[in-house]
C-alpha cells in the first residue's frame, strides 16, 4: 500500500524523496507497522513497536536523514 507523507516533521524529515521498502526484508515488503512506529518517533512518543510485529519491529530504516 503506498503512503505520502506531506511536510518535514520540524526538520526531521527530509523532503524531495520517493523510497521503495518494497522487497527489502528477505524478498518481502516492509510492513506498515515501521511506518507507524517512525511517525510516533518523530512525534516524540518512544514506542518500538506497533501492531502486529510478526514482520518486525522498529522504524523503517532510512526514512529521517
Amino acid at each position: 500500500m503506498p503512503f505520502v507523507l506531506a511536510g518535514h516533521a520540524a526538520g526531521q524529515l527530509p523532503t524531495g524523496r520517493f523510497l521503495d521498502y518494497s522487497g527489502q526484508v528477505n524478498g518481502e515488503n516492509q510492513p506498515h507497522n515501521k511506518l507507524l512506529v517512525s511517525i510516533a518517533g518523530m512525534m516524540g512518543v518512544a514506542v518500538d513497536r506497533y501492531g502486529y510485529t510478526g514482520h518486525g519491529t522498529g522504524p523503517l530504516p532510512g526514512l529521517l536523514g
